[in-house]
């Protein structure tokens, strides 16, 4: 699964092919190993005596650390925000650097060669798409090499999380959302989400609604998951690949106009112990899409304007305990270039004035296995905070 997962994975094509060869592409399982791999396993049996590595099941041998845990961070940052993998280096995992120093040429490469097809394109509206993905997953790419050297530096093996085995069947949450915008006069809303999962099909109907405004945001999506954790497979990668449709309404009733928006989007998520095992507890997740909307004001003419919508969202998240079956408590970093949401688009001047989105972060804790919470904040042209609170079913 994992070859698939790296192919389909949009910002970890160009870390395939310096892993040109079979074995650099397989997870060191000593289980799968065959008697024509000896050296192999001499190999893997030698690293497992890593410093704090574990031997619970799914556990992946790790080399010893032979460097200053404590010089290795300071590493991570110093030359490590221009050098990715400083921190691994300094550790004595040299592989481990050099994959997350060929993550940051990626992103590199992604970031110019996208702005390089936009120039001479003259962002032409036929071609925007792949190169406008390629640039926002080239920064995103940048930044998560960066972001996931500091995390695997910072933890020892035995401190790093691990993704759930299984997907819960049902979830539904209920919480408050506190909106800072200038522009309107909302602030406080009601919320209310929902996921329900059989086999390899999602549906996930969502609802916030001010309670001191007419203004309310309804959406539902339809979701297929092609290879990942489902209620009814077990995996033991937190790695998915999903696709998904959604339809949102946005009524803004007090202003006199609503956005209906029909949206497709890929879900790829990469749970980073896939991609080296010594960078385990962590996963980044793409979700590109594309979108059209229609802008109907209230006017006695009934007029309405079509628009499209480029989607990317880019997060990087981290697995903060080891769950038995579903998902644990995770923390995770996101951009999304979305505008049309209530944190809208960042306020910017001069040439980048309109174009980026907004920054978001949320945690989600369970500290009575069924029952859990979770915080939200995003950052854009407007600010919010959320709470929600969390049921969940284990079995289906």
């Amino acid at each position: 699964m994992k070859r698939i997962l790296l192919c389909a994975f949009p910002a970890c094509v160009g870390l395939v092919a310096p892993t040109a060869s079979a074995q650099s592409l397989q997870l060191p399982r000593t289980a799968a190993l065959t008697s024509a791999a000896t050296a192999s396993l001499t190999s893997d049996a030698k690293e497992s005596r890593a410093d704090g590595d574990n031997q619970d099941d799914g556990a992946i041998p790790v080399t010893p650390v032979t460097g200053s845990r404590p010089l290795a961070v300071v590493g991570s940052i110093v030359p490590g925000v221009l050098l990715h993998g400083s921190g691994q280096w300094l550790l004595g995992r040299r592989k481990t650097a050099h994959r997350l120093l060929l993550a940051e040429a990626a992103g590199v490469g992604g970031v110019l060669g996208g702005l390089a097809g936009l120039a001479v394109t003259g962002a032409s509206r036929y071609l925007v798409i792949p190169f406008a993905w390629a640039t926002i997953a080239g920064v995103g790419l940048f930044g998560f090499s960066l972001i996931a050297d500091i995390h695997a530096t910072v933890l020892t093996d035995e401190q790093k999380g691990r993704a759930a085995t299984l997907t819960a069947p049902v979830e539904v949450s209920v919480g408050y959302n506190h909106v800072y915008d200038p522009q309107f006069r909302y602030r406080n809303f009601f919320k209310h989400t929902a996921t329900f999962r059989t086999g390899a099909w999602a549906f996930g109907p969502r609802l916030e609604s001010a309670v001191d405004d007419k203004n309310y945001r309804l959406s539902a999506d339809v979701a297929y998951r092609f290879v990942g954790p489902r209620p009814d497979v077990r995996s033991n990668s937190g790695s998915f690949v999903d696709a998904a449709v959604t339809a949102t309404r946005h009524a803004y009733v007090s202003d006199g106009f609503a956005i209906t928006t029909v949206e497709a989007t890929a879900r790829a998520r990469l749970d980073l112990r896939d991609f080296d095992p010594h960078l385990s507890g962590g996963y980044v997740q793409l979700d590109p899409g594309l979108a059209v909307s229609s802008i109907r004001y209230d006017l006695p003419t009934d007029e309405r304007e079509l628009t499209d919508l480029l989607l990317m969202r880019m997060t990087y998240g981290i697995y903060l305990n080891r769950p038995t079956d579903v998902a644990g408590d995770e923390i995770a970093l996101y951009y999304d270039h979305r505008h049309d949401g209530y944190a809208a688009g960042l306020k910017l001047t001069g040439l980048g004035s309109g174009v980026p989105g907004h920054f978001g972060t949320r945690a989600r804790f369970w500290p009575l296995d069924d029952f859990g919470f979770s915080l939200e904040g995003e950052v854009g042209s407007a600010l919010v905070g959320g709470l929600s609170l969390w049921y969940r079913e284990r079995k289906q």
